[in-house]
Formats: C-alpha cells, structure tokens, sequence
C-alpha cells in the first residue's frame, strides 16, 4: 500500500492511501468459484468451457484512473474509467479447457487520479484440464462382452 500526504498553501495536509487489489477465480464444474493461486486447481474436462472471474477492488481510498484489466494468456479483459474507494468491478471471461496443468496471470493497472502514480497488482489461477474418459457408449462395450459371454456358453455346452 502506498501512502501519500497531500498539502495547499495553508490547508492542512491530508493523508490518503493508494492500493488496488485483483483476485482471479476459477469457476469448478460444481459451480463454485476457486481462488486456485496455486496448482493444481479445479479439474475440468477438456473441452469444456472453462471461466475467469477477475475482481477488481480500490482498497485505497482515493479515486482511481485509466484503470486496465489483463490476461497473461487472453491479453485484454477489460476497462474501467475510475473506480472510487471501496468500489468493486468485476470481468468475466470465458474459454475451452485446455489438457494438463494450465495457468494464467490476471493483472490490473491504474493511475490515482491525484498525482498520477501507476499502481498495480496480479493473481493466477490455475484448473487442470482432465481427458473424457468415460465408459464407452452402449454398441462399443457391450458387443465383445456379448461375444465372450457366447463363447463360453459354447464352450460350457461343449463339454456336457
């Protein structure tokens, strides 16, 4: 957190804090948002639709400016024009689950609208993308589990 002390002519100085706060969170295939700073995550099937969910927080308490949301993997996710203190603003993003460990960076950069100082912070998320390995459907498994079953009733009846 960065403070600044402020002062006008004869006015009495004034003090304000100037910090921002990301926290990116991944959405699990129970419908529960996972702050997964560290791997592996929550598993998601391959293919299937993975989302980001950026919060953007003015922990500070003057107002920020010119205010950009970034994805290390998607690039830009966002805009914010000022954000006063307190305020909270939040992106969602949606992509395709990915084989294997994977993890993206969400940043947030933004100027405090008093002197001008460039702040920012950053949050990963992970999710370990998990292959379909379902049991086959129907014709595919059941067919040679019929075909041996039959081959040894043949072969039981056989030796009767």
């Amino acid at each position: 957190m960065i403070f600044l002390i402020m002062s006008a002519g004869n006015a009495a100085g004034t003090a304000g804090a100037i910090d921002i706060d990301i926290e990116k969170l991944t959405l699990g295939t129970d419908g529960i948002w996972y702050d997964a700073d560290v791997a592996p995550g929550p598993e998601i099937p391959v293919g299937d639709p993975v989302q980001w969910k950026y919060v953007v927080t003015n922990t500070g308490d003057i107002t920020l400016v010119e205010i950009k949301v970034t994805d290390d993997q998607i690039g830009q996710i966002g805009t914010i024009d000022d954000l006063g203190a307190n305020g909270v603003v939040e992106f969602t993003v949606t992509s395709t689950a990915e084989s294997g460990q994977y993890v993206n960076v969400g940043t947030v950069e933004a100027v405090d609208e008093v002197v001008g100082l460039l702040i920012s912070d950053t949050d990963s998320s992970h999710y370990f993308g998990i292959e379909d390995n379902e049991i086959p459907e129907f014709p595919t498994i059941t067919l040679p589990i019929l075909a041996i079953m039959g081959l040894a009733f043949v072969f039981m009846r056989r030796r009767e």
